[in-house]
């Protein structure tokens, strides 16, 4: 009996920890952090990724919280009832949905992040980029008659950035934020 009853307060000790960590989960302030990317143009690439994101999480706390309810509901029953196998194998099983879980909130607020910077990055790099275009520009107009033979092959070099910064322009503006990354570190 008396082993029986360590056993068990060992059980309950395990199903409270689990609880928390499904309580971390459930409150975890994850639309408050996809707020953020409502600063940002809320188009193409971006919407879809905010609303991934969304959906992700919603059946993170919508369907894998309310199933780790059951389970941990089952897993009290099997405790009491001193059917100590039963209860460890759903507490594993908990454990794994935690994890899950857990793992699915940290993808999300990687990508996140990753989302939210590149729009930092392009918007500090393109304007030192248009900086080193203009400056090139001005430098090819300025000393056109040093550079003889090779001015038309420099210029038509320049010509290529136009249709570059145009399309990043476009991209920013569609919100396809990760494609104007792209651009940027090809220029």
């Amino acid at each position: 009996l008396i082993v029986g009853l360590v056993v068990r307060r060992k059980h309950n000790v395990e199903i409270e920890r689990l609880e928390k960590e499904k309580m971390q989960i459930q409150h975890y302030p994850i639309f408050e952090e996809l707020a953020k990317v409502k600063a940002l143009n809320m188009n193409g690439q971006t919407e879809e990724l905010f609303e991934n994101w969304r959906n992700r999480w919603l059946e993170v706390v919508d369907v894998h919280v309310i199933k780790m309810d059951s389970m941990l509901f089952d897993a009290e029953e099997y405790i009491d009832r001193f059917k100590f196998k039963k209860a460890t194998e759903v507490e594993r099983e908990i454990d794994q949905f935690v994890t899950k879980c857990e793992q699915t909130r940290v993808d999300i607020l990687a990508e996140l992040e990753e989302l939210i910077g590149s729009e930092e990055k392009n918007r500090i790099e393109i304007e030192q980029l248009k900086e080193y275009y203009r400056s090139a520009r001005k430098t090819l107009l300025a000393h056109q008659h040093s550079f003889g033979p090779a001015l038309s092959q420099l210029e038509k070099k320049l010509e290529q950035f136009t249709p570059k910064f145009e399309e990043f322009d476009g991209l920013t503006s569609q919100g396809n934020y990760l494609q104007a990354r792209e651009i940027v570190l090809s220029l």
